[in-house]
């Protein structure tokens, strides 16, 4: 019953936390993909990410982006940008940071499917700041879609998948399930998930008002270590967005957000009593400020408070312990922005003092010039940190000990972009540099099985992006070349790190589609070379689809090379699938 009772008030009331910009919309393109240089993000638009053969979301951004997913089963991602881990890459769903206090782990767990996705904006480097208190992997914003839909689909594995979309001019409701028994003993899992809000507009004033709930329960043989455990995650996200005009081009905006999860997660999952955790963790931000639009730019001034707090409870070997306790932590900032252009110049630059339980100053300076209307230069340097999770202060268990005593990371990162686009045509070129002090991770030494977590002294991280994307008449196609370094001072300690040991060296995608009047096909292919090991690894999806009026039935066959990578010892990739389903647009 309380549980219902939170799902509706989160489906009618809601809290959001973002800045101003947190849309960007790019129109008059004909290819889905356009790099916005001004503000140093990649958007991914229109129908070719619903028509591209994946799993699901993080299997489609590994795609798309180059992002490299250590998957535990199918309901849990930890995505790896830059060199950077799950902790230091910021997810985003409309502009509000969906990052969870207690563990990075949780990040993915979102209210929708791949299907009720609108577009994906994508933020290499470390201007995370602007939103959050992340780190400097980068960030993922997800905006979704209103749509009137039904979809079903079967997969290997007794997997089945259903949602249902609803939206009006000022409503939209999204709901789905997703069931299967996992592709390998002790992966099973149920995934249910509800999603509702309301637009309007009140005498200059606009509200935009949401909110969700995602209930996950999955076996979780070998996730964190060689145990068969399993877990049950929920969380309840909500967000306000209010924006008020106060004459000449001047407004007022006021943001909240909220999020409640409850983690429960058992080390053996026929034994309960023997080890087990109850997370409940809370965050709240309100977010208010001044925002001035000027033919050359924009100006805004705001301040904001941040508060995060967990109460966790456990049992040992028949007996209640406090887990990772009782703690809470509180941060107030007070934020400054200005864009500006000029003929072809342009720039944008941004400040965040952060005071409270931790404190820094972060900032970026984005510079550009664009060379002619087509090609445009710009660089940008930024300074962020991120505080740890509570996972990384006051965990253990049998293989883990954690440190209450950690320091926040610290950034510095550099990024140069040359970009061309025409309304046919999309190419660039990134270089990125990224060098981190206090690089928080769990270390194991080669005699022992303990992993500890522990500030490193520096990691430098550096590579570059090429990209090309083209359209014809009936195909789109992008082709994504990414090389990715790492280098840590404590060199003879880099083997034994958990999250930032292990990513590709090279990646090399291509994703592309065909659309005729009554069918569509999509294709998505990737290769990898690992950096220690120097294997080559190749993926390869299809998708067909065929188009009656508003139903489609559509087919899928997902990694037909049959890669099974071990990421996490002991939990290989899924191996070849094939799907079959419906859409139904009413």
């Amino acid at each position: 019953m309380k549980r219902l009772l939170l799902i509706s008030i989160l489906i009618s009331t809601t809290f959001l936390f973002c800045q101003e910009e947190y849309e960007i919309e790019v129109l008059g393109k004909r290819i889905p993909f356009t790099y916005d240089t001004k503000r140093n993000v990649l958007i991914v638009k229109g129908e070719f990410l619903k028509n591209l053969p994946c799993l699901n979301l993080p299997q489609l951004l590994s795609f798309i982006a180059n992002m490299n997913f250590v998957m535990r089963g199918n309901f849990q991602a930890d995505p790896q940008m830059m060199g950077f881990n799950q902790e230091q890459v910021l997810v985003m769903v409309n502009g509000i940071p969906m990052n969870n206090a207690q563990t990075g782990h949780h990040n993915f767990s979102l209210p929708f499917d791949v299907e009720q996705i609108e577009r994906i904006e994508i933020l290499r480097g470390g201007e995370t700041f602007l939103w959050y208190f992340s780190g400097a992997g980068g960030a993922i914003n997800i905006i979704t879609s209103d749509q009137k839909s039904f979809k079903i689909s079967r997969s290997s594995f007794n997997t089945t998948l259903s949602n249902l979309d609803f939206s009006s001019k000022h409503f939209h409701f999204s709901s789905g399930i997703v069931s299967t028994d996992g592709y390998m003993h002790g992966l099973d899992g149920k995934k249910y998930f509800l999603r509702s809000g309301v637009k309007f507009p009140i005498r200059g004033s606009s509200f935009d008002i949401w909110g969700g709930w995602v209930l996950s329960k999955f076996g979780a043989f070998n996730f964190y270590a060689p145990f068969p455990s399993f877990e049950e995650l929920e969380r309840f996200l909500g967000a306000l967005n209010w924006r008020a005009s106060l004459g000449s081009n001047i407004y007022f905006t006021l943001k909240c957000s909220s999020q409640f999860s409850v983690d429960e997660y058992i080390l053996y999952r026929d034994d309960p009593d023997s080890y087990s955790n109850d997370h409940k963790a809370i965050q709240n931000t309100v977010d208010m400020g001044m925002k001035k639009i000027s033919k050359k730019g924009t100006y805004y001034l705001g301040v904001s408070s941040y508060f995060d707090s967990i109460d966790s409870r456990g049992v040992r070997q028949g007996r209640e312990t406090s887990a990772l306790g009782n703690h809470c932590r509180r941060l107030y900032s007070l934020f400054g922005r200005m864009t500006w252009e000029n003929g072809r110049v342009f720039m944008d630059s941004a400040a965040r003092w952060t005071s409270g339980t931790y404190s820094h100053l972060s900032g970026r300076a984005l510079f550009g010039f664009h060379i002619k209307r087509q090609l445009s230069i710009s660089s940008s340097i930024s300074r962020t940190f991120r505080m740890p999770t509570y996972t990384e202060l006051y965990y253990r268990d049998p293989m883990h000990v954690s440190s209450e005593n950690l320091e926040s990371e610290i950034t510095r990162g550099y990024n140069i972009s040359l970009d061309y686009q025409t309304d046919k045509t999309e190419s660039g070129a990134r270089i990125f540099f990224n060098e981190t002090k206090n690089l928080i991770d769990w270390r194991r030494e080669a005699w022992q099985n303990i992993w500890v977590s522990e500030n490193l002294k520096k990691g430098r991280y550096y590579g570059l992006d090429l990209s090309l994307s083209h359209s014809w008449e009936k195909t789109l196609f992008r082709i994504l070349y990414t090389l990715q370094k790492a280098e840590f001072e404590e060199k003879a300690s880099i083997k034994s790190l958990k999250y930032h040991y292990y990513f590709p060296e090279h990646s090399l995608s291509l994703a592309a589609n065909l659309s005729l009047k009554f069918i569509s096909a999509g294709l998505v292919c990737k290769w990898e070379r690992e950096k220690h090991t120097k294997k080559n690894r190749v993926y390869l999806n299809i998708k067909v689809e065929k188009k009656l009026d508003k139903i489609s039935l559509f087919f899928e066959a997902l990694n037909l090379f049959n890669i099974r990578v071990e990421k996490t010892p002991g939990l290989p990739e899924a191996p070849r699938s094939y799907c079959l389903g419906l859409n139904f647009n009413f």
